[in-house]
């Protein structure tokens, strides 16, 4: 039988085992499947006309994604324009262009949500980064958020790393 005093002594140690496995398992990040993209409803509003969805990355504590996808659709205009008018009825704002880089946001009370699309039309294919960040008080803008911190860090180079490609 144990004693009292050998059983404290080995509590610190799994409390601390514990606690690393929480903290592991909670800092989460990877490749998302293609299933796991367009089981996404915020994101699967990006693909139109689209095939061979690849996921590049996921971060499940800051909920992001970046991914590739093929579109059917040749015409830079007639994608836009498809694309925006979609965005526009989920309630997406347009927030600018940067050479073939186009960026939406989308505010809902608490909730910032921003979207970068790329459209390489030589290769027909699209590059997807969206990041969702959820504040304790209302919010007017994703720049706001903590996690637009984490996306210039983290999100939006891998995004820029994948249509520099």
């Amino acid at each position: 039988m144990n004693s009292p005093r050998s059983y404290i002594g080995t509590a610190p140690i799994g409390v601390v085992l514990l606690g690393i496995s929480i903290l592991a398992a909670g800092c989460t990040d990877g490749t998302p499947t293609s299933r796991e993209i367009l089981a996404h409803r915020d994101v699967s509003e990006c693909i139109l006309q689209g095939s061979s969805i690849q996921g590049i990355y996921v971060n499940y504590d800051v909920d992001s994604l970046v991914f590739n996808y093929a579109t059917s659709i040749e015409d830079a205009d007639q994608f836009w324009t498809l694309l925006e008018d979609r965005l526009k009825k989920s309630g997406w704002d347009s927030r600018g262009t940067a050479g073939d880089v186009r960026r939406f946001q989308r505010v809902i009370a608490r909730s910032a949500e921003e979207v970068r699309i790329a459209y390489h039309k030589t290769k027909r294919s699209v590059t997807v980064a969206w990041v969702q960040a959820d504040e304790l008080g209302t919010v007017d803008d994703f720049e706001q958020t903590d996690e637009s911190t984490f996306a210039k860090a983290v999100v939006w180079p891998r995004f820029e790393s994948e249509i520099a490609r």
